[in-house]
């Protein structure tokens, strides 16, 4: 073919050629590959053993499946056969061809099991670490490789304790990895906190190589110290950085029950977020506590939020292990409480209590119940900020405040309070506290501390605070390095009355010891003191310690020496004066207490030996000891002791006392008196009581008494039930005025009186009737006995004119019935008898006008006159039947009453004109009576006297001289009674004396009350004339003229 290229074959040929090696070589590579393929296991596992040898790696595998794609293996174990670091039942890994080297694309495991430990807060896992690759100094992050895993679980030890974590899911681990997790611990050491039975689960996924991890977090409780908390459980939502070097997210927090250094709560709960890296993580919590209390208070919700951060660094103090890590964790932020109720509120009450009575009684009674509210439902919210690093760290309270009630207690400004450790965790304030409210004293004080625990130094100032009509001022209050000083001034209700303007200096010092309150003395003084009408003046007292201080160490003692306070009563003068004045925190006592009102010779005056009380519900205590007086009332009160009380706006007093008669010689004995009460308000004092004889107990008087203290005038009631006089209780007891007057008393007094006094004087009047059964007297026993006394001055003794008395009978010898007798007491203890009458035979018997005085041991001098007194019917009354007389009798007995008894002296009685007769009708019992006793006999049968004279001397309980004189006529007949010669010259002779007037002289000496009983031994004359003639007549043959015999005129 012409035109043809003539190279045209040669390159053709070159064509077939190159096809022909081509395929040779495809041939070869065919035969190559195929031959690998068929050797892949044998080469992979010495590929695979090759390189753990070289990295030193003893581990146990079976290639199960070499392909292109997918390669297994099965049984892998890594580490030690006995104790392998990494099992797994099965790998599979899924290969992507390149143009380079084959790329991994997925690695699916099951069954793994992976055991590490945390070292030094880095992770080892033992055998597996060295089939790591080398750090490359590029950041980490998650490969873009896909993973499956199934059962993978990692057992790892902590210093905090084991922790078992397993993890299933798949995914891209860069991207969309999606799976489970689950975490257990059973315990772990935290630095000083166990945490029990911690159990996570939740999902796990991966956007954007960044990890998220959601689910539950619990664990059965948590202990640090004292602090314990229950049934904790939380949920988490945590996304980790790309390269997991930082993380953010939140949590929300439960628990159950929780305690702490005698604080509990009944749970928690809260929210905390985070973000941030190993080296710092920050964000924001709000924890709640719920039914929180403590020994100061309970509230039943609290809540704790703001900012924290938690770093970590290095330690720089050598008590921190230098080189270790430091975590220092911040805090600023707020804590509130609702509702809080704290446990001293009540205390308040108790205090209000005890100083009952007392000016301070409103202002506490004020606060106890603010106190109470506030106590009962406070709202508290604070500011603060918390800093630790290592082993110290401090909290600041930059300003705290507590409302309730109207009530409002701040502190804010400086540098607020900080507590700081280690140390001895002592605080240190700066800054303004300030308490504000209606009803409360506002209060604002600068404190300053300049170092923890140092001495705190500023000003306080205390606006005036009034309550319940009480009034505190407090000047500004000093301190510095723990001494103070200020000046106290109070007023207000005192015990019923009122108290103005009472100030005290006050200096003292805080430390260690406590609080030590005036050491020294300081002047108390008061404007105006008025109790239950009461005023004193304004005075100054020296207030002393009795100790160390006036208050030390939580004791307060004080005394005050020699008080003296003068004022008013109403409108009288007062004056209180005392040995001593001693208190402490047990109460208060009194020494040697005088009190005097009035002046002049008025003065009522109170003496007390012995003071005591305390407050608590108003002011009472003891008294011992005790006298005084009221006035010009001449009644003394003395030995009085027992309880008194200011409380009800007067005082009340009880106890017993003894009434004696101011008189000297006293016109009564003192009487006891067990049962006084007395009350003092509105400037009246009344009181009552019974008296009663001390020995026996025997009532004798109620006593009613009312005094007006302002014008020192009052009454007393005296009633006088019935005193029943008999063997266990006679008038002497009452009264001296008795002795020697009236004995063996057996009647009753009864009446009553009315003593009234006022400045100008005293007057008492009273009624008593007397009626006595039977009584004994100097002049003889008498019965019937009855009186009305009327007084017109009962303690002066003194009666109204024309008293009478009337006696049934008297008798002093001869029994005398009906008497009256006029009387009138007078003063001085003297006794007017204006008259006294009594019937007697036929006659009268009366007593001459004479006042009697009783007064002092003196005679008293009686007269009686007897006239027209019958002999006859005296006779007859003594029914003497042997003896028939006639006659009227006049006379005197003038009597004496001294010491001795009684007497009569100088008495007779002499018969009237024209005489009478005497006459013995009776038998002789002794007829032998010589001659002239036989005379005189037969002249006594029947005689004519023409006068007849009584002479009597001699005591009334003791021998009485009587001499009867007598002269007559015989008008009988005058017989001998001898025989023989002796009889015919009697005979003789009695003829011759028939007529001549005979002269009787006789005496008679024989106890008062025995001359009846002489008298009636007429009956037997004989005894009685051989009685006055002698033995000598009674011989057989006497002498004309005895020698002994009685004058005969």
């Amino acid at each position: 073919m012409a035109g043809a290229d003539p190279e045209m074959p040669v390159a053709e040929e070159r064509r077939r050629r190159g096809r022909t090696i081509l395929i040779a070589l495809l041939a070869f590579v065919a035969l190559t590959l195929l031959g690998l393929w068929l050797a892949r296991k044998p080469i992979a596992t010495d590929l695979i053993d090759r390189e753990l040898a070289r990295r030193g790696v003893p581990a146990r595998y079976e290639v199960k499946r070499i392909g292109v794609r997918t390669q297994r293996l099965e049984g892998v174990s890594i580490g030690d056969r006995q104790s392998p670091d990494l099992t797994a039942d099965w790998v599979e890994v899924d290969l992507v061809p390149t143009f380079g080297a084959p790329e991994v694309h997925e690695i699916r495991a099951g069954g793994v099991r992976l055991r590490g430990r945390l070292v030094g807060g880095r992770l080892r896992l033992g055998s597996v670490d060295k089939l790591l690759p080398a750090p490359s100094g590029a950041p980490f992050r998650l490969p873009d490789l896909r993973v499956a895993l199934d059962d993978a679980r990692l057992a790892l030890d902590t210093p905090a304790g084991p922790v078992g974590l397993r993890i299933d899911g798949r995914g891209n681990l860069a991207n969309d990895f999606v799976g489970r997790y689950a975490a257990t611990a059973p315990a772990l050491d935290l630095g000083g906190c166990t945490l029990t039975g911690l159990a996570l689960q939740g999902n796990v996924t991966t956007h954007a190589a960044q990890p998220n991890f959601t689910g539950p977090a619990n664990a059965q409780a948590l202990a640090c110290g004292d602090v314990r908390v229950a049934a904790i459980s939380s949920t988490i939502d945590a996304t980790l950085r790309p390269g997991l070097d930082g993380w953010r997210g939140q949590a929300k927090l439960a628990s159950g029950e929780a305690s702490a250094a005698g604080w509990s709560a009944d749970g928690a709960r809260g929210q905390i977020d985070f973000a941030g890296d190993a080296a710092r993580t920050a964000g924001s919590l709000r924890l709640v506590g719920l039914g929180i209390a403590g020994p100061p208070a309970r509230t039943p919700h609290a809540e704790l939020g703001g900012r924290y951060a938690v770093e970590a660094g290095r330690a720089e103090r050598l008590d921190e292990n230098p080189g270790a890590v430091a975590t220092s964790i911040r805090f600023d932020g707020g804590l509130t409480a609702d509702n809080v109720a704290f446990a001293q509120a009540p205390r308040l009450d108790g205090f209000a209590d005890s100083v009952a009575g007392t000016p301070v009684e409103p202002l506490a009674r004020a606060l106890a119940r603010m106190a109470a509210v506030a106590g009962r439902a406070s709202d508290l919210h604070a500011s603060l900020s918390l800093a630790t690093r290592g082993g110290a760290g401090s909290v600041r309270i930059a300003s705290a405040e507590l409302t309730g009630g109207g009530a409002r207690l701040r502190f804010s400004g400086g540098e607020g309070a900080r507590l700081v450790w280690p140390g001895a965790g002592a605080l240190q304030v700066d800054g303004q506290l300030a308490l504000t409210g209606e009803g409360l004293p506002n209060i604002l004080a600068e404190l300053h501390q300049s170092a923890p625990g140092a001495p705190i130094s500023g000003v306080a100032q205390m606006a005036p605070f009034e309550a319940g009509g009480a009034r505190i001022a407090v000047a500004p209050v000093r301190f510095d390095n723990g001494r103070f000083a200020t000046v106290l001034k109070l007023s207000g209700p005192l015990a019923g009355g009122r108290i103005e303007g009472a100030a005290l200096p006050l200096q003292g010092r805080v430390g260690p010891g406590g609080l030590l309150l005036n050491p020294a003395c300081a002047p108390l003084t008061f404007d105006s003191l008025a109790v239950s009408g009461l005023k004193l003046q304004p005075a100054r007292l020296r207030l002393c310690p009795a100790g160390q201080a006036l208050v030390a160490n939580g004791r307060v003692a004080g005394t005050i020496e020699t008080p003296r306070l003068h004022g008013t009563l109403g409108q009288s003068p007062v004056m209180l004066a005392a040995d001593r004045a001693r208190f402490d925190g047990s109460g208060f006592r009194i020494a040697g207490l005088a009190a005097r009102l009035g002046s002049g010779d008025a003065v009522s005056r109170l003496d007390v030996a012995e003071l005591s009380g305390a407050p608590g519900r108003g002011i009472g205590g003891r008294f011992a000891g005790a006298a005084g007086r009221i006035g010009k009332v001449p009644l003394i009160v003395s030995d009085a002791a027992g309880e008194w009380r200011f409380a009800e706006g007067g005082l009340a007093v009880s106890g017993r006392l003894t009434l004696s008669d101011q008189a000297d010689p006293a016109r009564f004995n003192p009487l006891v008196s067990r049962d006084v009460a007395l009350r003092i308000r509105s400037n009246a004092l009344t009181a009552s009581g019974t008296l009663r004889e001390p020995q026996s107990g025997t009532a004798v008087a109620t006593v009613d008494l009312r005094h007006d203290l302002g014008r020192g005038a009052g009454h007393a009631g005296i009633d006088v039930a019935g005193i029943r006089f008999g063997p266990g209780l006679q008038p002497e007891r009452l009264t001296r005025l008795t002795l020697g007057v009236v004995a063996n008393v057996n009647g009753t007094l009864s009446g009553s009186g009315r003593i009234a006094w006022t400045d100008a004087g005293v007057t008492s009047t009273g009624l008593f009737h007397v009626a006595a059964d039977s009584l004994a007297a100097p002049f003889g026993p008498a019965t019937g006995v009855r009186t009305d006394i009327r007084f017109t001055d009962l303690l002066g003794l003194v009666t109204a004119p024309d008293q009478l008395l009337t006696v049934a009978t008297v008798n002093p010898g001869i029994e005398v019935e009906d008497g009256v007798v006029q009387y009138r007491l007078l003063p001085e203890l003297k006794v007017a008898v204006d008259s006294a009458r009594w019937p007697l035979a036929g006659g009268t018997l009366t007593l001459r006008p004479t006042v009697l005085d009783f007064s002092e041991e003196a005679a008293r001098h009686l007269t009686f006159d007897i006239a027209g007194l019958d002999a006859a019917r005296l006779i007859n009354k003594l029914e003497f039947d042997n003896i028939s007389a006639t006659g009227t009798f006049d006379g005197t007995l003038p009597m004496i009453f001294d010491r001795n008894g009684g007497r009569i002296v100088d008495g007779s009685l002499i018969s009237r004109a024209p005489g009478g007769t005497l006459a013995y009708v009776g038998q002789v019992s002794n007829a032998d009576l010589g001659i002239w006793g036989g005379i005189a006999f037969d002249a006594l049968k029947s005689i004519a006297y023409q006068t007849m004279r009584i002479d009597l001397n001699g005591k009334l309980d003791g021998e009485m001289v009587s001499e009867i004189r007598f002269n007559g006529v015989s008008r009988g007949t005058i017989k001998p009674v001898a025989t023989g010669l002796i009889a015919r010259v009697g005979g003789q002779l009695a003829q011759q004396l028939q007529q001549l007037p005979f002269i009787f002289n006789i005496r008679i000496r024989a106890p008062f009350r025995g001359l009846i009983a002489s008298a009636r031994s007429f009956s037997d004359p004989s005894l009685l004339i051989q009685d006055q003639l002698g033995p000598a007549f009674q011989a057989e043959k006497p002498p004309v003229q005895p020698s002994d015999s009685e004058n005969k005129r």
